[in-house]
């Protein structure tokens, strides 16, 4: 499975950031129902097990979003906003009245659905937060409040977790990399060309 693009997650954190300056929801819990009311998207539950992932429907300008309710709330807020990412980041066709997912093949499906669960993931548990949260050590018992404060799963908190520190480290490398090479060559006179 390839990785999401650059340019993707740059998409994905800019569309959550707005959202998140529009409500003012910066941190844990994130009202995912009050940003969906406040885009008038209309959500609608049900109890059929074969539909138990999230549906985006798209009738003229109006969207709709089909959330199973038996896997519990938890799951049902991580499904609202990984909907929501579907049709912020544009992945609800316009043609149609349908989802994209129904014409895709499964590489495109599956990296399509690993953007939604990013965005649920960025917008649900803020960058900020996380990293005021890790600042301190990091136990299972404050795992298990901060699931309870971001109400979402366990594994997407986890999962969570461990892009933001991928990404945190790799940030670290990076200006580490400069300020080494900055050190490197600072004796180096300028060239006057």
């Amino acid at each position: 499975m390839r990785t999401i693009a650059p340019w993707d997650m740059i998409k994905i954190r800019s569309a959550v950031k707005d959202l998140q300056d529009k409500y003012k929801e910066y941190t844990p819990p994130v009202s995912v129902e009050k940003i969906i009311n406040g885009e008038k998207i209309v959500v609608k539950y049900h109890s059929r097990v074969e539909a138990g992932f999230p549906i985006v429907v798209k009738k003229g300008q109006e969207y709709g979003i089909l959330i199973c309710s038996i896997y519990g709330e938890k799951v049902a807020r991580w499904h609202m906003a990984c909907a929501l990412g579907g049709i912020v980041l544009g992945l609800v066709d316009s043609g149609a009245d349908s989802w994209k997912e129904d014409r895709m093949e499964e590489e495109s499906r599956i990296y399509v659905e690993k953007k939604m669960d990013i965005f649920a993931g960025e917008l649900l548990i803020p960058e900020r937060w996380i990293e005021s949260f890790l600042s301190n050590s990091c136990s299972l018992n404050d795992l298990e409040r901060a699931q309870v404060l971001c109400g979402v799963p366990m594994d997407k908190l986890i999962q969570r977790l461990r892009l933001w520190s991928t990404a945190a480290h790799r940030r670290f490398r990076q200006s580490e990399s400069l300020r080494i090479n900055r050190e490197r060559f600072a004796d180096l006179p300028l060239s006057s060309q």
